[in-house]
C-alpha cells in the first residue's frame, strides 16, 4: 500500500511539473499578460484591468489588437481594428462608418462612469456595437460627439479606434495607422477586472 501511495505521489508530482512546463511554454511563446493603463477602451476594458494577449499576426476587423506605437518605439497601444488597407474610416453625425456603412448599434442607457484616470465621474451613453459579429460596448460622453478631422483611407496598416469614442489621444485618430508587422497579437480575455460595476469580471472573453 505504501509503495502504491509513493508511486501515486510521484505520478502527481510529474504531472504538476509537466503542467508547469506547459504553462511556461504557453505564456512564453503564445500568450502574454498586459495591464491596462487608461480608460480609452472602456467599457470593454478599464484602467487597472489585467488582460491576456494571444500572440498572432492573424488579426481581423473588429478585434482588439496590441501594437507598437507608430511614433514611439518600445511603446504599445491597444485598440479595436476598424480599418484595413483599402477601407475608409469616418464618422457620420457621431457614428463610426467603414466604407460608408455604419456598424449596427443598440442604444442602451446613460450611465455614470467613474474615470479614475481623470479623477472624476462622467456621464456617458453606453451602446453595443457589432463589427463582423464582434459585439462590444461603446461609450460616448454625454454632450460630446466622436469625430475625425476627415475620412481616412487606410493605406498599408491598421486603423485602431477606442471603444471609449470621445476619449482623446489613444487611437489612430491621433497617431495614425499602426504597422501590422509590429502588432503583438489579439486581446482575448480579462484576467482581473477593475470595474465590476460595469458588469466586467475575471475570465470574460474580450470581443
Amino acid at each position: 500500500m505504501r509503495a502504491f501511495a509513493k508511486g501515486l505521489l510521484k505520478l502527481v508530482g510529474l504531472l504538476v511539473i509537466l503542467a508547469g512546463i506547459a504553462a511556461g511554454v504557453l505564456f512564453g511563446f503564445f500568450v502574454t499578460f498586459v495591464d491596462v493603463g487608461h480608460n480609452a477602451m472602456a467599457p470593454t476594458m478599464t484602467l487597472g484591468d489585467r488582460v491576456l494577449v494571444w500572440k498572432t499576426d492573424q488579426l481581423g476587423l473588429g478585434e482588439v489588437a496590441l501594437c507598437e506605437h507608430p511614433r514611439e518605439a518600445g511603446t504599445y497601444v491597444m485598440g479595436r481594428i476598424v480599418g484595413k488597407p483599402g477601407q475608409v474610416v469616418a464618422f457620420d453625425r457621431g457614428r463610426l462608418t467603414i466604407n460608408g456603412d455604419a456598424p449596427h448599434v443598440d442604444v442602451q442607457e446613460l450611465v455614470d462612469f467613474h474615470d479614475a484616470a481623470l479623477g472624476r465621474t462622467v456621464r456617458v451613453r453606453k451602446m453595443v456595437e457589432d463589427i463582423l459579429d464582434h459585439d462590444h460596448g461603446v461609450f460616448v460622453r454625454e454632450g460630446s460627439e466622436p469625430r475625425m478631422h476627415r475620412p481616412h483611407e487606410v493605406q498599408r496598416g491598421f486603423f485602431l479606434m477606442n471603444d471609449n469614442r470621445t476619449h482623446a489621444g489613444e487611437d489612430s485618430r491621433t497617431f495614425g495607422e499602426v504597422d501590422p508587422s509590429r502588432c503583438l497579437g489579439r486581446v482575448f480575455m480579462r484576467v482581473s477586472a477593475a470595474s465590476p460595476e460595469l458588469g466586467n469580471a475575471a475570465l470574460d472573453i474580450i470581443e
